[in-house]
């Protein structure tokens, strides 16, 4: 069509053709002529509708469209989602006879105007935003539910993921040191929501009274607090974006051996998307912000520690702790006695007078039991009765049951035992010692 504008044109101006003339060699109408002449832009532009088309079977519903999506006066300010659906269906009972998409098309056009935004930027080093999301996924032979821990570098918009079996207190800690000991330095700011992990307490505006644990965490790490405002997601909305993308495309339908297996899956999702996405603005790839940034950072205050919860417990007359639920034994002269347990989200250390007891691999059923038998040895010399009725001995390790057998008598083996808990060798020595004369065949049955 703009090419018959140029040949209406010419025609009309150069060789002083009339409408008839033109009308009969292009094959156009006089209107099309007319509007070539005096109003070409039109032709570049396209057709502008000056008013709102007319909806005459929606036209007398508009008033009752607007009634229904404010709801009754008493309803007003609750957090209720009126859907076009709703009002379609609404509408049709009292009469409406048109479509649903008409009556979600007005709605749209009318109501749901975009939201304002504004452009964001970061300054490198300056801000990392963490958040917790969940995904089942399939662990060895249990389907079980992972909570992942996401971090997100504002400048660069580097990705982390990190996976525990729950969002814990200590495994939030654990995130945020492992985010950033692996950039190798602290930004100035790191961004929550308001979790009940690191915050007490929301006060006026941004202020909040945090958790102790966490005060003194992030203080240690030289990073300033920053939460978001009530049910502001947005406001950390890169990280809140690598929660979806882990779903997505990563967690998705996944099939692992181990944790140690699927945290490798975790980086490895991440370090290819740093190095195949490229970052909106610059243009350049993440992983090439993302080194700089690195180099931008503070150091990292501290090597050789790890974040974790303090808890105080006390032992039983059994020579039990129990820690959200599970139990684990530790030596039965620390009975009714206080114990501190330093709670990793991966094990558990456990010390007396600032001496380390005993360290487990953490159960987070709630409801497991750990015992080392050579917790309960002295209890042997006046009841050797356990070694069959006691738990801690029947569960006792395989090299151990092997030995009783081949002894001559339970004697034999107490006295073997003892002399551990009196302090003549220690566990590992007396099981070097046993699986030698088991190997050599020293340790004989009696006949």
């Amino acid at each position: 069509m703009i090419e018959d504008v140029g040949e209406i044109q010419r025609l009309w101006y150069e060789e002083e053709a009339t409408y008839r003339e033109i009308e009969k060699e292009l094959g156009v109408s006089s209107k099309t002529i007319a509007k070539a002449l005096k109003r070409p832009e039109e032709f570049v532009e396209g057709y502008q509708r000056e008013k709102p088309g007319r909806r005459p079977v929606l036209g007398p519903y508009e008033e009752r469209i607007e009634e229904l999506l404010k709801g009754k006066e008493w309803a007003r300010g609750k957090r209720v989602k009126r859907t076009a659906r709703y009002v379609y269906r609404r509408l049709k009972k009292a009469g409406y006879k048109g479509a649903e998409s008409t009556v979600r098309a007005y709605i749209r056009e009318r109501y749901r105007k975009p939201k304002a935004t504004c452009p964001i930027e970061y300054y490198p080093g300056g801000e990392v935003q963490f958040d917790f999301g969940k995904y089942t996924v399939k662990i060895g032979d249990r389907v079980r539910v992972v909570h992942f821990m996401g971090a997100t570098f504002g400048y660069s918009t580097r990705r982390q993921l990190f996976a525990y079996p729950a969002e814990k207190q200590e495994c939030l800690f654990d995130g945020i040191e492992r985010t950033y000991q692996r950039a190798g330095g602290v930004s100035e700011r790191a961004t929550l929501d308001n979790t009940k992990l690191a915050v007490v307490k929301l006060l006026k505006g941004r202020n909040r009274k945090e958790t102790e644990s966490y005060k003194a965490f992030r203080t240690m790490l030289g990073i300033e607090p920053r939460f978001t405002n009530r049910r502001s997601a947005w406001e950390k909305g890169h990280v809140e974006g690598t929660v979806g993308w882990a779903k997505r495309q990563v967690l998705m339908d996944l099939e692992v051996s181990d944790w140690e297996e699927l945290q490798k899956v975790l980086d490895e999702a991440c370090e290819e998307d740093a190095q195949s996405r490229r970052h909106g603005e610059s243009g350049k790839l993440v992983a090439e912000l993302y080194g700089e940034e690195c180099q931008l950072m503070r150091p990292f205050p501290y090597e050789g520690r790890r974040s974790h919860k303090r808890i105080r417990a006390k032992v039983s007359t059994q020579g039990r702790i129990t820690v959200e639920g599970s139990r684990y034994s530790v030596p039965i002269r620390l009975r009714s006695r206080h114990v501190r347990v330093n709670l990793y989200w991966d094990e558990l250390v456990v010390f007396s007078e600032h001496e380390e007891i005993v360290r487990y691999e953490r159960d987070w059923s709630g409801r497991g039991q750990a015992y080392k038998v050579e917790h309960y040895f002295e209890l042997l010399e006046r009841s050797p009765a356990l070694l069959d009725h006691g738990k801690p001995f029947t569960r006792m390790p395989e090299w151990l049951k092997v030995t009783r057998e081949r002894l001559r008598d339970d004697g034999e083996f107490i006295e073997l035992l003892l002399a551990v808990d009196k302090g003549e060798y220690v566990v590992e020595e007396l099981e070097g010692g046993c699986r030698a004369a088991l190997e050599a065949g020293c340790v004989t049955v009696m006949t």
